[in-house]
Order: structure tokens, then sequence, then C-alpha cells
């Protein structure tokens, strides 16, 4: 996994991968990331987090700031032939997601604060 710190700031948000259940979880959110690819399109996933409590949530539903953006490419697949002769047909087999494509982007503490206001 790519990470880059943006902004400057002196505290991001804490992270951990677990590579082998492919599970990313920053502050007290956790990211199948497996289970986030999408055909077709990369997705982009939010967290930020909570005015209220200070707690961190998925999407841009937080108004006291950015936490980090998770950037997962689309599905890959590669092909197989199956059958003989006239049966034979070629499918599609979905690869497992490259963690190395995965890039996390980590905002500082206070980064993108609402305070309540909208912009």
């Amino acid at each position: 996994m790519q990470v880059f710190k943006v902004s400057e700031g002196d505290k991001y948000p804490e992270f951990s991968l677990d590579k082998k259940k492919k599970i990313l979880k920053v502050e007290n959110v956790k990211i199948d990331l497996e289970g986030a690819v999408k055909d077709g399109c990369q997705n982009v996933l939010y967290i930020t987090r909570n005015c209220c409590d200070g707690t961190c949530v998925p999407g841009l539903d937080g108004k006291a700031g950015y936490v980090a953006d998770i950037e997962i490419p689309q599905r890959q697949y590669r092909q197989e032939t199956t059958g003989e002769g006239d049966q034979e047909k070629i499918i599609d087999i979905p690869v497992p997601l490259d963690l190395d494509t995965v890039v996390l982007k980590l905002w500082p503490h206070g980064a993108g604060e609402n305070n309540g206001t909208e912009a």
C-alpha cells in the first residue's frame, strides 16, 4: 500500500493493515479492501471526523475535518479458456486485489475543518 501524508501537520491518524485479510483500519473505521473493489471504475473512500465526539466516520458526513482518502483500483481480470472444440469458452476470472495498488492519503488532525459552518 502506498501511503501519503497530505498537507503539513504534526499529528496524523493512526492506521494499520492486515495484509492477509486485506483489512485497513484508520482510527476506529475498518475497511474490507477486497470487498470495496468495483468493476469498471476506481473506488475512492473517504473517512471524516465527527464533530460531536471526535470519532471517525466513513464518508463525508463528519463535519470536523478530513481523516483519510483511500483509492482502490478497479477489479482486474485474467482470461482462462475452458472446454474443448465447439465447447471452448473464454471466461474472465477476477484477480485478487494487489495491496501495492491501493493508495492511502492521510490528512493531519484539523484538516478541512468546517466548525459547523457551510462553505
